[in-house]
């Protein structure tokens, strides 16, 4: 892609890595930057905000300004057709059609359907751990650990440093 319009999308959450969207944004917009490449870049997130730990938000919306990205909050991808992709504003229920030279879609996440059909899981379809000793809540032989539990936090590895 040498010019043109470049969207980057984030799908609704749940998402096992709220940074995985931003990751390669940063690196294209980064190569395209340093090749000094007339490209639009926009940024289309389904929540209010940068990411969900307050010090790397801070800090990836300050990345996002230096590259010129444009960030659209609280709007998912609802459809694609062509090139031409379409948004939904949460709050307003407004659609917006934007075309694009190139699209970025990170697609829908969720619980594997082996645990969310076993018995052993939550109404979210993940694992039913207490969040304090990790033992299933039902099941005390049970124990469960990373992505494919119904713990409180984001399923991300900066969930852990915060």
């Amino acid at each position: 892609m040498k010019s043109g319009k470049a969207i980057f999308t984030e799908p609704s959450f749940p998402i096992k890595c709220a940074g995985a969207p931003q990751k390669i944004l940063y690196l294209w917009s980064d190569v395209w930057s340093h090749k000094r490449l007339p490209i639009e870049v926009e940024f289309y997130k389904t929540v209010a905000v940068m990411f969900g730990v307050p010090k790397y938000s801070q800090t990836l919306t300050r990345v996002a300004a230096s590259y010129g990205i444009k960030t659209t909050f609280k709007t998912p991808l609802i459809k694609v057709k062509g090139n031409e992709a379409t948004f939904q504003n949460l709050d307003t229920k407004e659609l917006t059609v934007k075309q694009f030279d190139f699209l970025h879609v990170v697609p829908p996440m969720g619980p594997h359907s082996y645990i969310a059909e076993s018995g052993l899981a939550d109404a979210t379809g993940y694992l039913d751990c207490h969040k304090n000793t990790l033992r299933h809540n039902k099941y005390s032989n049970i124990w469960g650990i990373g992505d494919c539990t119904n713990l409180p936090n984001s399923k991300t590895a900066a969930a852990v440093f915060s």
